[in-house]
């Protein structure tokens, strides 16, 4: 299914890597400042919610603060500097009161909500925000009016949006039914403010990284998002931005505390510590600031009153680190500097502070957005923190989850307990949670004889010794919730990291970090760093992508395919990637000794129910890209809901994907070991998926196009549930999401001997790919079609697929291809009486005639094709010829007749209701009205043709629509932007007549 091994290249963002945080801290730092504050214009900043120091227990949760605007504390940052001030035509601001500027002037975005519509738009910019998904970041409880709000909400703003000088809005609503806002680099404040936070972090000094985190916060004009409606989506982006904010400020005194700003530091800490007096990590920056600016007595004397607030408020005494530096500052003399710079010092291994991480990976590569998601956790939560990772077979958890472990180790000074769980172990079974208490028990310096012998028992003593403690706890390869449960520390003082192939979505207070293969740079780094960069040295950099493309960005299969070619000298990168192309093959050459990826998904399959191992084995022979429930359904002879439900359980599992919602598919290497766990060609469920595949198809075209008389389609499937389109709108989007599987299952098809399907899937598509303008990969599925027809001997089913090749042809202006074709189903369709195909094919072939400049036999072709129209009384097809007639009258200057047949064709078509049909005479009628000099008529015409052909979604007659618009327009510059508008849709389209238009342009001197 699915995922093919071969190669696909996609652009991907490089992500800096996280600095090593225990180079750059100066002291003893563990959550980001979370106070109320100002930028340096003066607006106030702060947190939608106070946070104590890392002792904050549940019990203090209940003081929270609303967002206030009080005690404001100002911070220093350098001036923006000039890649701030550079001019922008567009400036988009999300950092503060939601803005949009044009060359400089501010535009009304409206009110709240369409506001907020601009704001989630913009915190996904440059990216496809599908309209589901845009309603719910738009409204906590959408309401039922809220679908049509929101198109009207779009339609203002893409106007709003429109930037002078610009061909199309900066907001745009793709055809696949998502939307789009372009944002250019410069002119979103969230990009500016991520760029410069990212340069400060990997600032190689002090000094740089105070410039670049001070032109960071320099875009910050207030709280993020502020002045819209924000629902809870929102809350969570706005507040993920502003924590983001408090630990760029963090990382700004950090750098000025190393510069020794101190003078400076002393104001802003103690207001920052009126309002956390608990934060113990701000008390120790202070006590050194102080001490260091002669003022000894004040730091002991902030110590005793940080002593006191934690013993009154948490009755605890304070954190090692603050003891350590008391205790160095009492012993000080007048030569002696307390030693605050460095990152605290880990704890000395002891019977009851135990060290048991895994050593480091020493070519760890990447990973950056969940090292730093882990780390956001740690810095600003105060209640018990369970990270779980789940992840699919060798994608990384451990070797992430230990990574993690040692950067965070230095802030749990009581020590650090890891254990494997083995909930996915070849030979061994999981680990009982009880047997893993007693390890930790025992770890954790309790005697033998005072371990409980029952589970229960045991994690309640468990607990209690994690009460006081700060203790890191890595659960790792866990098998399930009821295992791990037991196993979870009581307090806020601890961490865990859980991994574990499935997800544990029933564990209390557990934050999920699903992990997806490396990213392409990620990938290609840990290929080079396991070679090492000499053994890869004049490969070419696309042969490299292609390698670890082969290995699907799968990690263990990156290293074992690394280490392979490490130990093979004379092996070029092409042997090795010639060895990993033939799929079955495939997975044997990811293995060595000790580790295989086939042996690694062995395990997640054998952890399934029956039913689970046969949706697997069955979607390893699927032979589309991906599927949705209903066809999964009719692949395995399901009723929906119960493919539905092992889908699901399969995605929680992490052997199928689910890159958008409900659709599904699998990662490149688990559909090549699932297409290898059964022998048996399953032909009865493949022509179940073909069934389904076929009726829905011919739903479709009903829904897109009029009925017409069809030979029956060959039978269903009983068990197959044919849905219904309410519109023709609603079957282009399943066209649309489909059409990349119907290739593979058109020949998987033919080559089952399954001919009937392997001709009429691509027959029952003509509609969607007239529609869609899919000429160019239509005909390659035609004449796999054609090639099924000529096989089964049926002449009916050639003649409908050698007028889709004329068709096909003509479009692509392949025109003396398009007569032969025509004439040959011209020839088929009366052999069979097929007369809607002969009048359609003769139609055609009248079209080619005009076109090739035969304008005489042009029109005797349409003469007979309206005679075969109308001896079967077809209205439909009297309504496209009438309307092609009308372009061979126009093309031999016959106007006025040219005229007469468009209104015919019209008429017909809203009697019949066919809006294509409409849409198609009016551009045809305002075209020939503006030869005849009637340009008011041609206009009114073109206008009505462009609103329909917009609504119905036929871009086609839209840019036609746009054509002559433009060509009748007495102002040069609307005839431009028109131009210009239309080129853009042609050439997305990939219409060869966008050459015609780019003329236009370039005759009057619009264009080079």
């Amino acid at each position: 299914m699915m995922a093919r091994p071969h190669c696909h290249r996609a652009a991907t963002r490089v992500t800096p890597p996280a600095p090593d945080k225990s180079r750059v801290l100066s002291f003893p730092m563990q959550v980001p400042l979370e106070v109320h504050r100002s930028d340096p214009m003066g607006s106030p900043i702060g947190p939608r919610e106070k946070s104590f120091g890392p002792m904050h227990t549940r019990s203090h949760m209940k003081r929270t603060w609303r967002r206030t605007r009080s005690p404001i504390v100002s911070f220093s940052v350098e001036p923006p500097g000039e890649v701030l001030q550079m001019a922008n035509v567009a400036e988009f601001r999300l950092l503060g009161p939601v803005e949009v500027l044009l060359h400089g002037q501010p535009q009304p975005l409206g009110g709240p909500r369409q506001r907020t519509v601009v704001a989630a738009m913009l915190l996904h910019a440059n990216e496809e925000v599908r309209t589901n998904q845009l309603l719910k970041l738009v409204w906590d409880d959408v309401p039922s009016s809220a679908a049509s709000n929101l198109r009207t909400y779009l339609t203002r703003l893409r106007r709003i949006l429109s930037v002078p000088g610009e061909p199309e809005s900066r907001l745009r609503t793709l055809r696949g039914g998502g939307h789009v806002l372009t944002v250019q680099p410069g002119e979103l404040d969230l990009a500016t403010f991520s760029e410069h936070a990212a340069l400060g972090e990997q600032a190689g000094d002090e000094s740089a990284a105070r410039t670049h985190l001070s032109r960071a916060l320099t875009v910050w004009r207030g709280r993020a998002l502020d002045d819209i409606a924000l629902g809870p989506a929102l809350e969570v982006e706005a507040t993920r931005l502003e924590a983001h904010r408090d630990r760029v400020h963090e990382r700004l005194l950090r750098a000025r505390f190393a510069l020794g700003e101190h003078d400076e530091l002393i104001p802003e800490l103690r207001a920052l510590l009126r309002h956390n007096p608990l934060w113990e990590s701000l008390v120790s920056m202070l006590m050194v600031s102080l001490h260091r600016t002669g003022r000894r007595a004040e730091a002991l004397e902030l110590f005793r009153e940080t002593r006191q607030n934690l013993v009154d408020e948490l009755g605890v005494e304070p954190g090692a680190d603050l003891q350590a530096l008391h205790r160095q500052l009492l012993a000080d003399d007048a030569e002696e500097q307390p030693k605050q710079d460095r990152a605290p010092a880990a704890p000395t291994p002891a019977r009851d502070r135990p060290a048991q991480l895994p050593a480091d990976l020493p070519a760890f590569t990447g990973r950056t957005p969940e090292l730093t998601t882990l780390a956001d956790l740690h810095n600003t939560s105060h209640t018990v923190v369970i990270s779980a990772i789940d992840g699919m077979a060798g994608v990384g958890k451990t070797s992430l989850a230990v990574h993690a472990a040692h950067r965070l180790a230095p802030w749990y000074s009581d020590g650090q307990l890891f254990i494997d769980l083995h909930g996915h172990t070849t030979g061994v079974a999981p680990l009982d949670p009880g047997e893993a208490l007693d390890r930790f028990l025992r770890s954790l310096g309790v005697p033998a004889q005072d371990i409980p012998d029952n589970t229960e028992a045991r994690a309640a003593l468990y607990r209690s010794q994690l009460a006081n403690r700060r203790v890191l706890v890595v659960l790792d390869n866990a098998h399930g919730e009821a295992q791990v449960r037991p196993l979870l520390p009581g307090t806020a003082s601890c961490r865990t990291l859980i991994t574990s192939r499935r997800q544990l979505p029933g564990l209390e207070h557990v934050q999920p970090l699903t992990l997806d293969v490396l990213p392409l740079p990620d990938a290609i780094a840990l290929l080079t760093s396991i070679c090492t960069p000499e053994r890869l040295a004049g490969e070419p950099p696309e042969l490299v992508e292609e390698v670890v493309e082969l290995c699907g960005r799968l990690p263990l299969a990156i290293r074992i395919a690394a280490r392979r070619l490490r130990a093979r000298p004379t092996w070029p990168l092409a042997h090795l990637r010639d060895r990993l192309s033939d799929q079955r093959p495939q997975l044997a050459e990811l293995q060595t000794t000790e580790h295989s990826v086939a042996a690694a998904f062995n395990l997640s399959y054998a952890d399934l129910e029956p039913q689970q191992q046969r949706m697997v084995e069955l979607l390893g022979r699927h032979p589309g890209l991906d599927i949705d429930s209903v066809a999964a359904a009719a692949l395995a002879g399901w009723k929906v809901p119960e493919a539905d439900h092992v889908l699901e359980e399969l995605c929680g599992a992490h052997l199928v994907r689910q890159p958008t919602p409900g659709r599904y598919d699998m990662h490149n290497l688990v559909h090549a070991y699932a297409a290898n766990l059964v022998s048996e060609v399953n032909t009865a469920g493949i022509r179940r998926l073909l069934d389904h595949y076929l009726h829905t198809a011919d739903a479709a075209d009903r829904a897109i196009h009029p009925p017409r008389p069809l030979r029956p389609l060959v039978a269903r499937d009983p068990r197959i549930v044919v849905p219904s389109f309410a519109d023709s709108q609603q079957a282009l989007r399943w066209c649309d999401t489909e059409y990349q599987n119907v290739p593979h299952l058109t020949r998987e098809a033919k080559a089952r001997g399954l001919l009937a399907h392997a001709w009429q899937l691509p027959w029952r598509l003509a509609g969607y790919i007239f529609v869609r303008n899919r000429w160019a990969d239509g005909i390659p599925l035609y004449l796999v079609a054609l090639d099924a027809t000529r096989e089964l001997g049926d002449r009916y089913g050639e003649g409908e697929i050698l007028v889709g090749l004329a068709f096909a042809h003509s479009q692509l202006k392949h025109h003396q291809a398009s007569v032969d074709y025509y004439i040959d189903a011209i020839t088929a369709s009366r052999e069979v009486g097929n007369k809607w195909t002969e009048g359609f094919s003769t139609m055609g072939l009248a079209d080619e005639y005009r076109r090739l400049g035969q304008f005489g036999n042009a029109i005797e072709s349409h003469l007979d094709a309206l005679r075969v129209y109308q001896e079967i009384d077809d209205v439909y097809g009297r309504c496209i010829t009438l309307a092609h007639l009308g372009d061979a009258y126009r093309d031999l200057g016959r106007l006025e007749e040219a005229v007469g047949c468009y209104r015919l064709a019209i008429e017909d078509s809203v009697r019949i209701d066919n809006e294509y049909g409409i849409g198609q005479a009016l551009n045809g009628l305002s075209a020939t009205e503006r030869l005849l000099g009637r340009t008011d008529d041609a206009a009114a015409s073109a206008t009505r043709a462009l609103a329909l052909c917009r609504e119905i979604g036929d871009r086609h007659g839209e840019a036609h629509a746009l054509v002559m618009l433009g060509l009748v327009s007495r102002d040069a510059g609307e005839t431009g932007r028109l131009l210009r508008i239309a080129l853009v849709i042609l050439t997305d389209l990939k219409d060869p007549r966008a050459e015609e238009v780019r003329a236009h342009l370039a005759a009057l001197s619009l264009i080079n």
